[in-house]
Protein backbone atom coordinates (compact mmCIF):
# COMPACT_ATOMS: atom_id res chain seq x y z
CA UNK A 1 0.00 0.00 0.00
CA UNK A 2 0.81 3.65 -0.55
CA UNK A 3 2.09 5.97 2.07
CA UNK A 4 -0.33 8.41 1.70
CA UNK A 5 -2.81 5.78 3.14
CA UNK A 6 0.17 5.11 6.02
CA UNK A 7 1.16 8.29 7.15
CA UNK A 8 -0.85 8.41 10.19
CA UNK A 9 -0.96 4.99 11.39
CA UNK A 10 1.23 3.37 13.79
CA UNK A 11 3.66 1.01 11.98
CA UNK A 12 4.58 -2.73 12.85
CA UNK A 13 6.71 -5.23 12.01
CA UNK A 14 6.52 -9.49 12.52
CA UNK A 15 9.79 -11.43 12.64
CA UNK A 16 9.25 -14.87 12.25
CA UNK A 17 12.10 -16.98 13.38
CA UNK A 18 12.82 -20.87 12.33
CA UNK A 19 14.59 -22.70 10.05
CA UNK A 20 11.50 -24.67 9.57
CA UNK A 21 9.86 -21.85 8.34
CA UNK A 22 12.63 -20.19 6.06
CA UNK A 23 13.22 -23.42 4.07
CA UNK A 24 9.28 -24.04 3.78
CA UNK A 25 9.07 -27.17 6.12
CA UNK A 26 5.65 -25.25 7.55
CA UNK A 27 4.08 -22.53 6.36
CA UNK A 28 3.79 -19.58 7.96
CA UNK A 29 0.74 -18.89 9.87
CA UNK A 30 1.91 -17.58 12.93
CA UNK A 31 2.74 -14.44 10.75
CA UNK A 32 -0.48 -14.07 9.00
CA UNK A 33 -2.73 -14.37 12.29
CA UNK A 34 -0.66 -12.09 14.02
CA UNK A 35 -0.87 -9.28 11.27
CA UNK A 36 -4.61 -9.51 11.50
CA UNK A 37 -4.59 -9.08 14.98
CA UNK A 38 -2.57 -5.97 14.54
CA UNK A 39 -5.04 -4.57 11.74
CA UNK A 40 -7.98 -5.27 13.79
CA UNK A 41 -6.05 -2.44 16.59
CA UNK A 42 -5.51 -0.03 14.26
CA UNK A 43 -2.58 -0.77 13.78
CA UNK A 44 -0.19 -1.11 10.18
CA UNK A 45 1.55 -4.38 9.72
CA UNK A 46 4.19 -2.81 7.47
CA UNK A 47 6.86 -5.76 7.54
CA UNK A 48 7.48 -9.22 7.56
CA UNK A 49 10.35 -11.04 7.57
CA UNK A 50 11.24 -14.88 8.44
CA UNK A 51 15.02 -15.67 9.38
CA UNK A 52 16.50 -19.16 10.02
CA UNK A 53 17.94 -20.12 13.41
CA UNK A 54 21.28 -18.13 12.42
CA UNK A 55 22.31 -15.74 15.04
CA UNK A 56 23.64 -13.14 12.21
CA UNK A 57 20.66 -13.36 10.44
CA UNK A 58 18.58 -12.75 13.29
CA UNK A 59 20.64 -9.91 14.91
CA UNK A 60 20.49 -8.09 11.32
CA UNK A 61 16.60 -8.62 10.83
CA UNK A 62 15.78 -6.71 14.33
CA UNK A 63 18.46 -3.96 13.13
CA UNK A 64 16.55 -3.32 10.09
CA UNK A 65 13.28 -3.57 11.86
CA UNK A 66 13.91 -1.49 14.64
CA UNK A 67 14.80 1.24 11.94
CA UNK A 68 11.43 0.78 10.16
CA UNK A 69 8.74 0.48 13.01
CA UNK A 70 7.86 0.94 16.39
CA UNK A 71 6.42 -2.19 17.18
CA UNK A 72 8.06 -5.72 16.58
CA UNK A 73 6.75 -8.74 17.09
CA UNK A 74 8.46 -11.74 17.79
CA UNK A 75 7.72 -15.52 17.13
CA UNK A 76 9.30 -19.08 17.83
CA UNK A 77 12.53 -20.19 19.35
CA UNK A 78 11.90 -20.10 22.89
CA UNK A 79 12.03 -24.05 23.65
CA UNK A 80 14.08 -25.91 25.61
CA UNK A 81 16.18 -26.98 22.63
CA UNK A 82 20.01 -25.99 21.60
CA UNK A 83 18.44 -24.14 18.50
CA UNK A 84 15.92 -22.21 20.41
CA UNK A 85 18.29 -19.12 20.95
CA UNK A 86 16.00 -15.99 20.34
CA UNK A 87 16.02 -15.21 24.00
CA UNK A 88 20.00 -14.73 23.98
CA UNK A 89 20.26 -12.41 20.65
CA UNK A 90 17.28 -10.44 21.93
CA UNK A 91 19.58 -9.87 24.69
CA UNK A 92 22.52 -9.13 22.53
CA UNK A 93 20.30 -6.94 21.07
CA UNK A 94 18.87 -4.92 23.38
CA UNK A 95 22.15 -4.58 25.59
CA UNK A 96 20.54 -6.30 28.64
CA UNK A 97 21.88 -9.16 30.31
CA UNK A 98 20.06 -12.50 30.34
CA UNK A 99 18.45 -13.19 33.99
CA UNK A 100 16.98 -16.20 35.19
CA UNK A 101 13.46 -16.35 36.89
CA UNK A 102 12.63 -18.75 39.52
CA UNK A 103 8.50 -17.94 39.01
CA UNK A 104 9.26 -19.59 35.17
CA UNK A 105 10.91 -22.25 36.24
CA UNK A 106 7.96 -23.26 39.20
CA UNK A 107 5.83 -22.80 36.15
CA UNK A 108 7.02 -25.29 34.57
CA UNK A 109 7.28 -28.12 37.04
CA UNK A 110 4.42 -27.57 38.24
CA UNK A 111 3.36 -27.95 34.11
CA UNK A 112 5.13 -30.81 33.75
CA UNK A 113 3.45 -32.35 36.89
CA UNK A 114 -0.32 -31.83 35.74
CA UNK A 115 0.73 -34.04 32.97
CA UNK A 116 1.44 -36.56 35.08
CA UNK A 117 5.68 -36.11 34.55
CA UNK A 118 8.18 -36.11 37.38
CA UNK A 119 11.67 -35.90 35.93
CA UNK A 120 11.87 -32.15 34.34
CA UNK A 121 14.39 -31.72 31.77
CA UNK A 122 17.48 -29.41 32.69
CA UNK A 123 16.89 -28.12 29.44
CA UNK A 124 13.58 -26.60 30.30
CA UNK A 125 15.64 -24.10 32.61
CA UNK A 126 16.65 -22.21 29.40
CA UNK A 127 13.11 -21.06 28.81
CA UNK A 128 13.56 -19.38 32.59
CA UNK A 129 15.84 -16.76 31.32
CA UNK A 130 14.86 -12.90 30.32
CA UNK A 131 16.86 -9.82 29.41
CA UNK A 132 17.09 -7.81 32.14
CA UNK A 133 14.12 -5.08 32.79
CA UNK A 134 11.97 -7.35 30.39
CA UNK A 135 8.31 -7.92 31.83
CA UNK A 136 7.53 -11.80 31.22
CA UNK A 137 3.89 -12.73 29.65
CA UNK A 138 2.64 -15.77 31.15
CA UNK A 139 2.28 -18.78 28.95
CA UNK A 140 -1.35 -20.95 30.09
CA UNK A 141 -1.36 -23.21 27.25
CA UNK A 142 2.72 -23.95 27.45
CA UNK A 143 6.18 -23.63 29.26
CA UNK A 144 7.50 -20.74 27.13
CA UNK A 145 6.73 -17.87 28.69
CA UNK A 146 6.86 -14.68 26.49
CA UNK A 147 8.56 -11.20 27.12
CA UNK A 148 7.69 -7.59 26.38
CA UNK A 149 10.93 -5.14 26.65
CA UNK A 150 11.67 -1.67 25.01
CA UNK A 151 14.75 -0.68 22.97
CA UNK A 152 14.81 2.94 22.90
CA UNK A 153 11.53 3.91 21.16
CA UNK A 154 11.08 0.39 19.66
CA UNK A 155 8.63 -1.71 21.61
CA UNK A 156 9.22 -5.85 20.88
CA UNK A 157 7.12 -8.39 22.17
CA UNK A 158 8.72 -12.16 21.97
CA UNK A 159 6.59 -15.06 21.72
CA UNK A 160 6.82 -18.75 21.58
CA UNK A 161 6.03 -20.39 18.23
CA UNK A 162 3.37 -23.06 18.60
CA UNK A 163 -0.07 -21.08 17.37
CA UNK A 164 -2.60 -21.89 20.18
CA UNK A 165 0.24 -20.83 22.92
CA UNK A 166 0.77 -17.30 20.42
CA UNK A 167 -3.05 -16.83 21.14
CA UNK A 168 -3.19 -16.62 23.81
CA UNK A 169 -0.36 -14.85 25.48
CA UNK A 170 -1.67 -12.04 23.10
CA UNK A 171 -5.17 -12.08 24.45
CA UNK A 172 -4.03 -12.14 27.54
CA UNK A 173 -1.36 -9.51 27.19
CA UNK A 174 -0.81 -7.72 23.78
CA UNK A 175 -4.11 -6.82 22.70
CA UNK A 176 -4.83 -4.95 25.63
CA UNK A 177 -1.85 -2.58 25.64
CA UNK A 178 -1.72 -2.21 21.72
CA UNK A 179 -5.75 -1.63 21.95
CA UNK A 180 -4.86 1.73 23.57
CA UNK A 181 -1.69 2.40 20.73
CA UNK A 182 -4.03 1.76 18.09
CA UNK A 183 -6.81 3.80 19.51
CA UNK A 184 -4.29 7.04 19.42
CA UNK A 185 -3.74 6.56 15.21
CA UNK A 186 -6.17 7.73 12.31
CA UNK A 187 -7.30 3.85 12.19
CA UNK A 188 -8.08 2.52 8.43
CA UNK A 189 -11.15 0.83 7.33
CA UNK A 190 -10.85 -1.65 5.13
CA UNK A 191 -13.84 -2.10 2.76
CA UNK A 192 -13.92 -5.46 0.38
CA UNK A 193 -16.08 -6.88 -2.90
CA UNK A 194 -15.75 -10.15 -3.73
CA UNK A 195 -16.03 -10.41 -7.26
CA UNK A 196 -17.07 -13.39 -10.02
CA UNK A 197 -17.08 -13.28 -13.35
CA UNK A 198 -14.33 -10.26 -14.63
CA UNK A 199 -10.70 -10.56 -14.75
CA UNK A 200 -8.33 -8.95 -11.83
CA UNK A 201 -6.65 -6.62 -14.57
CA UNK A 202 -10.58 -5.30 -15.94
CA UNK A 203 -11.38 -4.72 -12.35
CA UNK A 204 -8.30 -2.90 -11.48
CA UNK A 205 -8.33 -0.73 -14.19
CA UNK A 206 -11.76 0.02 -13.72
CA UNK A 207 -11.18 0.46 -9.52
CA UNK A 208 -7.98 2.86 -10.33
CA UNK A 209 -10.08 5.22 -12.46
CA UNK A 210 -12.85 5.97 -10.11
CA UNK A 211 -10.08 6.58 -6.54
CA UNK A 212 -7.48 8.85 -9.37
CA UNK A 213 -7.09 11.88 -6.95
CA UNK A 214 -8.16 10.56 -4.18
CA UNK A 215 -6.87 9.17 -0.81
CA UNK A 216 -8.42 5.87 -1.39
CA UNK A 217 -5.69 2.79 -2.14
CA UNK A 218 -6.67 -0.40 -3.93
CA UNK A 219 -5.60 -3.64 -3.59
CA UNK A 220 -6.67 -6.93 -5.59
CA UNK A 221 -6.48 -10.62 -4.53
CA UNK A 222 -7.27 -13.32 -6.45
CA UNK A 223 -8.83 -16.55 -5.05
CA UNK A 224 -9.99 -18.93 -7.33
CA UNK A 225 -13.09 -18.08 -8.03
CA UNK A 226 -13.34 -14.59 -6.75
CA UNK A 227 -11.05 -12.41 -7.40
CA UNK A 228 -11.71 -9.85 -3.85
CA UNK A 229 -11.10 -6.17 -4.80
CA UNK A 230 -9.95 -4.53 -1.41
CA UNK A 231 -9.98 -0.18 -0.41
CA UNK A 232 -8.35 1.01 2.41
CA UNK A 233 -9.52 4.76 3.58
CA UNK A 234 -8.87 6.38 6.86
CA UNK A 235 -11.35 6.44 8.93
CA UNK A 236 -11.54 10.82 9.16
CA UNK A 237 -11.46 10.66 5.43
CA UNK A 238 -14.82 8.38 5.43
CA UNK A 239 -17.22 10.59 5.06
CA UNK A 240 -15.18 12.85 2.16
CA UNK A 241 -14.53 9.67 0.19
CA UNK A 242 -17.81 8.07 0.51
CA UNK A 243 -19.15 9.12 -2.84
CA UNK A 244 -16.04 7.13 -4.50
CA UNK A 245 -17.05 4.31 -2.36
CA UNK A 246 -20.74 4.80 -3.63
CA UNK A 247 -19.13 4.41 -7.45
CA UNK A 248 -17.45 1.76 -7.01
CA UNK A 249 -20.19 0.21 -5.56
CA UNK A 250 -21.92 0.66 -8.55
CA UNK A 251 -19.23 -0.27 -10.92
CA UNK A 252 -18.57 -3.85 -9.53
CA UNK A 253 -22.59 -4.45 -8.87
CA UNK A 254 -22.95 -6.49 -11.94
CA UNK A 255 -20.50 -9.27 -10.20
CA UNK A 256 -20.29 -8.58 -7.20
CA UNK A 257 -21.37 -12.11 -4.98
CA UNK A 258 -20.73 -10.37 -1.57
CA UNK A 259 -19.04 -7.81 0.56
CA UNK A 260 -16.65 -7.73 3.61
CA UNK A 261 -17.29 -11.25 4.89
CA UNK A 262 -20.49 -11.86 3.50
CA UNK A 263 -20.83 -15.82 2.40
CA UNK A 264 -23.22 -17.07 -0.35
CA UNK A 265 -24.35 -19.70 2.31
CA UNK A 266 -25.78 -17.13 4.33
CA UNK A 267 -28.18 -16.20 1.55
CA UNK A 268 -28.87 -19.50 0.01
CA UNK A 269 -29.22 -21.87 3.50
CA UNK A 270 -32.00 -19.96 4.39
CA UNK A 271 -34.17 -21.06 1.32
CA UNK A 272 -34.00 -24.53 2.28
CA UNK A 273 -36.02 -23.90 5.62
CA UNK A 274 -39.05 -24.58 5.62
CA UNK A 275 -39.63 -27.40 3.85
CA UNK A 276 -39.77 -31.34 4.67
CA UNK A 277 -37.37 -32.25 1.98
CA UNK A 278 -34.39 -30.53 -0.25
CA UNK A 279 -33.32 -32.66 -3.76
CA UNK A 280 -30.61 -30.65 -5.25
CA UNK A 281 -29.88 -32.16 -9.05
CA UNK A 282 -26.05 -31.33 -10.04
CA UNK A 283 -25.02 -32.20 -13.03
CA UNK A 284 -22.78 -29.46 -13.36
CA UNK A 285 -20.29 -29.10 -10.54
CA UNK A 286 -18.87 -32.16 -9.79
CA UNK A 287 -19.50 -32.13 -6.26
CA UNK A 288 -18.30 -28.72 -5.53
CA UNK A 289 -21.95 -27.58 -4.36
CA UNK A 290 -22.90 -30.58 -2.15
CA UNK A 291 -19.19 -29.61 -0.47
CA UNK A 292 -20.30 -26.15 -0.12
CA UNK A 293 -23.30 -27.30 1.70
CA UNK A 294 -21.65 -29.53 3.74
CA UNK A 295 -20.08 -26.13 5.10
CA UNK A 296 -22.98 -25.32 7.21
CA UNK A 297 -25.37 -28.52 7.16
CA UNK A 298 -26.11 -29.58 10.49
CA UNK A 299 -26.62 -33.89 10.71
CA UNK A 300 -29.52 -32.58 13.17
CA UNK A 301 -31.48 -30.97 10.42
CA UNK A 302 -34.98 -32.05 10.04
CA UNK A 303 -34.89 -31.30 6.69
CA UNK A 304 -34.05 -34.54 4.10
CA UNK A 305 -31.28 -33.40 2.16
CA UNK A 306 -30.32 -35.34 -1.08
CA UNK A 307 -27.56 -34.77 -3.45
CA UNK A 308 -27.91 -35.97 -6.91
CA UNK A 309 -24.39 -35.51 -8.59
CA UNK A 310 -21.77 -37.01 -11.44
CA UNK A 311 -20.43 -39.21 -8.61
CA UNK A 312 -24.24 -40.49 -6.95
CA UNK A 313 -24.80 -44.12 -7.38
CA UNK A 314 -28.58 -43.61 -6.60
CA UNK A 315 -31.15 -42.03 -9.07
CA UNK A 316 -32.66 -38.60 -8.17
CA UNK A 317 -36.05 -39.34 -5.68
CA UNK A 318 -39.36 -39.44 -7.82
CA UNK A 319 -41.38 -36.62 -6.73
CA UNK A 320 -44.29 -36.86 -4.45
CA UNK A 321 -47.62 -34.77 -4.86
CA UNK A 322 -47.83 -32.59 -2.42
CA UNK A 323 -45.28 -33.06 -0.96
CA UNK A 324 -43.50 -30.00 0.46
CA UNK A 325 -40.26 -30.34 -1.66
CA UNK A 326 -37.96 -27.75 -2.47
CA UNK A 327 -36.19 -29.49 -5.79
CA UNK A 328 -32.66 -27.38 -7.24
CA UNK A 329 -31.75 -28.11 -10.44
CA UNK A 330 -28.12 -27.26 -12.06
CA UNK A 331 -26.98 -28.20 -15.25
CA UNK A 332 -25.70 -29.64 -17.44
CA UNK A 333 -22.97 -27.70 -19.02
CA UNK A 334 -23.29 -27.30 -22.44
CA UNK A 335 -20.18 -26.72 -24.98
CA UNK A 336 -20.13 -22.80 -24.77
CA UNK A 337 -20.60 -22.82 -21.34
CA UNK A 338 -24.35 -22.50 -20.48
CA UNK A 339 -26.42 -24.51 -18.11
CA UNK A 340 -29.75 -23.84 -16.80
CA UNK A 341 -31.12 -23.95 -13.17
CA UNK A 342 -34.35 -24.37 -11.85
CA UNK A 343 -35.72 -23.41 -8.34
CA UNK A 344 -39.08 -25.79 -8.30
CA UNK A 345 -41.49 -25.96 -5.10
CA UNK A 346 -45.04 -26.79 -4.84
CA UNK A 347 -45.84 -22.78 -5.78
CA UNK A 348 -43.56 -21.93 -8.12
CA UNK A 349 -41.07 -22.95 -10.59
CA UNK A 350 -38.29 -20.38 -12.06
CA UNK A 351 -35.79 -21.13 -14.78
CA UNK A 352 -32.98 -19.41 -15.70
CA UNK A 353 -29.78 -19.84 -18.01
CA UNK A 354 -26.33 -19.02 -17.40
CA UNK A 355 -23.25 -18.95 -19.02
CA UNK A 356 -19.35 -19.63 -18.06
CA UNK A 357 -17.44 -16.19 -18.54
CA UNK A 358 -14.72 -17.90 -20.37
CA UNK A 359 -14.22 -20.76 -22.85
CA UNK A 360 -14.57 -24.12 -21.11
CA UNK A 361 -11.12 -26.26 -20.81
CA UNK A 362 -10.73 -29.82 -20.06
CA UNK A 363 -7.56 -28.89 -18.40
CA UNK A 364 -9.02 -26.31 -16.10
CA UNK A 365 -12.02 -28.26 -14.81
CA UNK A 366 -11.27 -27.37 -11.02
CA UNK A 367 -12.01 -23.80 -12.05
CA UNK A 368 -15.12 -24.73 -14.01
CA UNK A 369 -16.55 -26.28 -11.25
CA UNK A 370 -16.27 -23.58 -8.90
CA UNK A 371 -17.60 -21.03 -11.28
CA UNK A 372 -20.55 -23.16 -11.46
CA UNK A 373 -20.96 -23.78 -8.01
CA UNK A 374 -20.86 -20.08 -6.91
CA UNK A 375 -23.02 -18.64 -10.08
CA UNK A 376 -25.84 -21.66 -9.08
CA UNK A 377 -25.49 -20.47 -5.40
CA UNK A 378 -25.84 -16.67 -6.45
CA UNK A 379 -28.34 -16.94 -8.89
CA UNK A 380 -30.78 -19.71 -6.79
CA UNK A 381 -30.91 -17.15 -3.77
CA UNK A 382 -31.87 -14.38 -6.44
CA UNK A 383 -34.75 -16.53 -7.80
CA UNK A 384 -35.96 -17.32 -4.28
CA UNK A 385 -37.18 -13.93 -4.58
CA UNK A 386 -37.77 -13.03 -8.42
CA UNK A 387 -37.44 -14.68 -11.62
CA UNK A 388 -39.83 -15.85 -14.36
CA UNK A 389 -42.57 -17.90 -13.37
CA UNK A 390 -43.27 -20.78 -15.31
CA UNK A 391 -46.77 -22.41 -14.97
Amino acid sequence: MEDRAMDDTLQASILTIGTEVSNGQIINGNSAWVANELTNLRLNPSWHMTVADLKDDMLSALSFLEKKTRIIVVTGGLGPTSDDFTRNIISEWAGEPLMFDEASWQHILDRFVSLGVTQVPESNRQQCYFPKGARILVNRKGTAHGFRLEKGNTLCFVLPGPPEEIKVIWGDHIAPELSGLGAKTDALELLRWQCLGLSESKLGEMVEEIIKGTSLVAGYRPHLPYVEVKIWCKKSDRAKEQNTINKIDAAVSPWLMGKDDENLLDKFMPLLEGYDEVVIDDQASFGAIANRIGQRWSPDSKIKLTVVDHFSTEKKPQDRTGHNRLELSIGPLNEAGSFDIWFKSPDLQKLQTLTLPFKRNAMRLDRERLYVCELSLAALSRLANRGNLIA
